[in-house]
């Protein structure tokens, strides 16, 4: 019997296609580190700057484009043509090593030999001065990520744009040539509206096995890349690669995000290589069904369960646009709770003892809470934004009443009585417009000093007067350069003029509508915290939305006590009430970690998704009740009580035998 191979970093066995002696995990580690410490150094970026304006040979630079990790791009005029071209220069210019010279050259040769309306026509490759250099067609538009942004396109658009690059591609591989980077940005989006391909700086000879980086590097982009590109298989790497790819544009048209994306490379290929994509649907309801379908066949993980060529993508988009049934099936659930089991053997091991009642409830849950996972992951980066422009909305007023130019006079004269006049003439009009409750509003008026000049309404007590050592006052006054309109998201304080709870929303008050106007005062709107539909006027149907908030560090002994930097606090949640109440602490680190935390304000567990609130300190949580998993882990248990039982059957049943066999001899 032969000994297993293990991991030399990790431990783990080795699958028989492993290199180096290291797992596919490991490996882009290995890939990456490596890449970080060869990566050439771009040069200044004054040397970048001071070509534009100037002629390069027979090339006039008229401005920067484009810039990679090995080249940047010029929109340039061509002298003797007299035409607008894009001219790639190397980024490392004439200190470029032979390595590198090659690479690229090879992109250009790559290009060079594609003679298609798709993809990127090549005009010239030459040297000058020691600097390498290519023209290309000038493409007067947008690349397709640029088109794409956060909005999902409609589905035959989506639909007819891929068929079309699916098409290039096609006739690319019929030349030899693997692309390996396709990506929206690598899809420029011509004047006529039609995709061509760019960019073949990774492209491959299909008939030869060679690269030009170190062994195991691992190149492409990793929200893009098959999965046997991200764990350094190069001998797998087929046009089954290419076609991985362009599944992954379609996903991005559908949905407005790649089908990978974490917080690091990293992070990103070991979601590539174990984790399924979500299927569209889920993030876009308005996808068909027949779309998905194609898209979810081209980001199998095998490659052939993917379509073999782009041909056959293109052909059954085609059937798509003309409304005729295509030739991709959904994966069933059988097939999907087969690769669940290859993925989790032990845990399909203990489930397959089990009764089939057990089993298929046990794994039905399972599954069904996972997606629940997914959807809220997936759901929260979309509801942050829309919650970042509400609070942008709410800003408005503050916004309004700091460039007014009573309002500036009176800051500027200090004028106390005015001002208090001024605001609660004012503000109850300008906060009804956004159907807010002006009865959970302050609003105060400072100098640049923090020395208070207005609040409205006053307290019962004694209003505070120096709020130099708030976090409302002092990000806004590190906003004093920041352009007009900027405000600024205080994090949580509790209020010591009426023991509540709140944030606030900061602006700076110059002496006249003008950006470079100087700086007289800071006006803040301070919003109670509770529940975001009451206080904020917000609702999101069907959704339970929670906001949280790291506390002002100077309320460590108000309420608001901590352990570290990592605690945050519940400060709008359904279930708080319209008084300025919080909840908490919640640990951030095991929230984004787990993906499920006990919610400090109803007391059950619920699943989550959380995405940062965009120009805020806040993170948005979006929660289900975890009710999925109390059954799942009932069937599970279930299921081992029922194996145990049956295994201590099996086991005398079997002693019994054994004694019986022996008494017979």
């Amino acid at each position: 019997m032969s000994t297993p191979r293990l991991c030399s970093e990790c431990g783990s066995a080795l699958p028989e296609s492993s290199r180096d002696g290291l797992c596919p995990r490991c490996l882009i580690g290995l890939a990456l580190d490596a890449e970080q410490k060869t990566k050439v150094v771009s040069p200044p970026q004054n040397h970048i700057s001071d070509l534009i304006g100037r002629v390069f040979g027979n090339y006039q630079l008229i401005e920067q484009i484009g810039q990679g990790g090995m080249g940047v791009v010029y929109k340039a005029r061509q002298g003797n043509l007299n035409r607008m071209v894009a001219l790639k220069l190397m980024l490392s210019g004439p200190q470029a090593t032979a390595a590198e010279v090659e690479r690229f050259l090879r992109e250009a040769t790559a290009a060079a030999t594609l003679q298609h309306p798709n993809v990127v026509a090549i005009h010239e490759v030459g040297q000058h001065e020691g600097q390498h250099y290519f023209s290309m067609d000038y493409i007067e538009g947008q690349n397709l990520a640029q088109v794409i942004r956060r909005t999902p396109l409609a589905a035959e658009r989506a639909a007819r744009y891929v068929k079309t690059t699916a098409e290039a591609v096609q006739y690319a591989h019929q030349r030899g040539i693997l692309h390996r980077d396709l990506k929206p940005a690598n899809v420029l989006m011509d004047a006529h509206d039609q995709p061509r391909i760019t960019d073949f700086g990774l492209a491959k000879q299909i008939e030869i096995d060679s690269e030009l980086t170190l062994s195991g590097a691992v190149l492409g982009t990793p929200s893009y890349m098959p999965p046997e590109q991200a764990a350094g298989r190069r001998k797998e790497v087929s046009p089954a690669s290419d076609v991985y790819s362009l599944g992954a544009i379609l996903y991005d048209a559908l949905t407005g995000r790649p089908p990978f994306q974490a917080d690091t490379p990293v992070d990103t290929m070991r979601q590539v290589l174990d984790a399924e994509p979500a299927p569209p649907r889920i993030l876009n309801p308005k996808v068909p069904r027949d779309l998905e379908t194609i898209c979810l066949k081209c980001l199998a993980k095998e490659p052939n369960r993917r379509f073999q060529t782009a041909q056959e993508l293109a052909d059954d988009l085609a059937r798509f646009l003309k409304g005729e049934p295509i030739k991709a099936r959904p994966i069933g659930r059988v097939a999907r709770l087969w690769r669940w089991c290859r993925r989790n053997p032990g845990m399909a091991g203990l489930t397959a003892t089990t009764t089939a009642f057990a089993v298929a409830l046990g794994v039905s849950a399972v599954l069904f809470r996972a997606e629940l996972i997914n959807k809220n992951r997936n759901m929260a980066p979309l509801l942050a934004t829309k919650m970042s422009n509400h609070l942008y909305q709410v800003s408005q007023p503050l916004l309004e009443v700091a460039q007014t130019d009573e309002f500036q006079t009176m800051v500027r004269a200090a004028d106390t009585n005015r001002l208090f006049a001024y605001l609660e003439r004012e503000t109850s009009r300008l906060t009804a417009n956004l159907g807010i409750r002006a009865e959970v509003e302050n609003w105060v008026v400072m100098d640049l000093k923090g020395a208070t000049l207005a609040r409205v309404p006053l307290p019962d007590r004694e209003p505070i007067m120096n709020r130099s050592s708030r976090d409302y006052f002092l990000g806004a006054r590190r906003l004093t350069n920041a352009p007009q309109g900027t405000v600024h998201f205080s994090r949580l304080y509790k209020s010591k003029d009426d023991d509540k709870f709140k944030f606030g929303i900061s602006a700076v008050v110059r002496e006249n509508r003008s950006a470079e106007a100087k700086p007289i005062g800071i006006v803040t709107l301070m919003i109670n915290t509770g529940s975001a539909e009451k206080n904020l006027g917000l609702n999101f149907p069907g959704q339970s939305i929670v906001l949280l908030a790291p506390p002002d560090p100077e309320d460590k002994d108000q309420g608001l006590r901590h352990a570290d930097t990592n605690d945050y606090f519940v400060f709008f949640h359904p279930g708080l009430g319209n008084g300025g109440q919080v909840a908490g602490p919640v640990n951030v680190t095991r929230l984004l970690r787990r993906g499920w935390y006990r919610d400090p304000v109803v007391g059950g567990p619920v699943l989550t998704g959380v995405s940062v609130v965009s120009g805020t300190p806040y993170l948005l949580v979006i929660q289900s009740p975890d009710w999925v998993g109390l059954l799942s882990g009932v069937c599970l248990l279930l299921g081992a009580i029922l194996s145990a039982l049956f295994g201590l059957r099996w086991l005398v049943h079997w002693n019994k035998r054994k004694r019986e066999t022996a008494s017979s001899f």
